[in-house]
């Protein structure tokens, strides 16, 4: 049996498949019985062989499509709709973080930011501490 012409055929099916991963598991399962047996009979075949005999990958893909029913296809999809909003949702919320920490940044280092300065009382500074003053002028 030629793997490499089996594993061609199976993986044009499945780019075109959109249901549950166990129904699409057991329809490539079936579909991988029929191609081996196809290729025991006929050991010469090519991969137009293959897509005479079975039809081309997004027809058969298609047909098995066109067999379930709209419930499961509607189930798969909300799935990859719910990942695809959660992915843009933490992307969103990534930026945002990322735009509020560039600007923290920015005001911090280019002198945005506040220092206070307080004056303490000569009699508030403990002993042995040494006081530092400063002329204004």
């Amino acid at each position: 049996m030629n793997n490499a012409l089996t594993d061609k055929y199976l993986s044009s099916v499945k780019k075109n498949l959109s249901c549950s991963s166990k129904k699409k598991s057991e329809f490539l399962s079936a579909l991988k019985k029929g191609l081996g047996d196809f290729l025991q009979e006929n050991p010469e075949s090519t991969y137009e062989d293959i897509v005479k005999a079975f039809g081309m990958p997004e027809t058969q893909a298609n047909e098995f499509m066109d067999s379930l029913d709209s419930e499961a296809i509607k189930k798969a999809f909300n799935w990859k709709k719910a990942i695809a909003i959660g992915i843009i949702v933490v992307l969103i919320i990534w930026g945002i973080v990322a735009v509020f920490s560039i600007i923290d940044t920015y005001t911090t280092n280019r002198g945005f930011g506040v220092e206070t300065i307080e004056d303490v009382p000569s009699d508030a500074v403990p002993e042995g501490a040494t006081l530092v003053t400063v002329e204004r002028g």
